[in-house]
């Protein structure tokens, strides 16, 4: 849909207005922060969805709060 293929273009945006010195290193870095991005939402899934001691009515609400931080 618009999002998954909508997702790309701020990059591309942001690699045409780097200078051809720091391009890559650039797009290298927003491509290595992002996929930490997708591991870490993992990580707090696995944490907090899965945990016995959390009630399951809550421990959405704690998985939004860690996924909410910047």
């Amino acid at each position: 849909g618009f999002g998954i293929g909508g997702v790309t273009i701020p990059f591309d945006i942001l690699a045409e207005l780097l200078p051809s010195s720091s391009r890559g290193r650039n797009s290298t870095y927003v491509e290595y922060y992002w996929t930490s991005g997708i591991l870490l939402v993992v990580i707090f899934a696995y944490f907090t969805l899965n945990n016995e001691a959390l009630d399951s009515d809550t421990a959405w609400r704690y998985f939004v709060a860690l996924c909410a931080i910047p």
